[in-house]
């Protein structure tokens, strides 16, 4: 979870503050980070944030950052055999 906040971060640019607050109301967010359903509790103390990039220092999210794309291109060659479906409203004319 402490990864998922500062890649959050990294991604919007939010203050320790404000990071913790937009995770507590964005739903997608708090899916990104680990929930699998809304949860309207502050998920951290903000103060706890130094404490986090003191463990997780830029050269260990560097690697997992790369290890990330690395693991994206090894399934980028994969094929898709599954099945799409789509569900469309029907044309209405007046």
């Amino acid at each position: 979870m402490a990864l998922g906040a500062l890649l959050i971060q990294a991604e919007y640019g939010y203050f320790d503050e404000e990071k913790a607050h937009q995770i507590q109301e964005t739903p997608c967010l708090q899916y990104f980070w680990g929930h699998a359903g809304y949860v309207y509790e502050l998920p951290f103390d903000p103060s706890l944030m130094a404490h986090f990039r003191k463990r997780l220092s830029e050269g260990i999210l560097t690697e997992v950052n790369e290890m990330i794309i690395a693991k994206a291109a090894e399934g980028a060659g994969e094929t898709n055999t599954g099945t799409m479906m789509l569900d469309t409203m029907p044309s209405i004319s007046i």
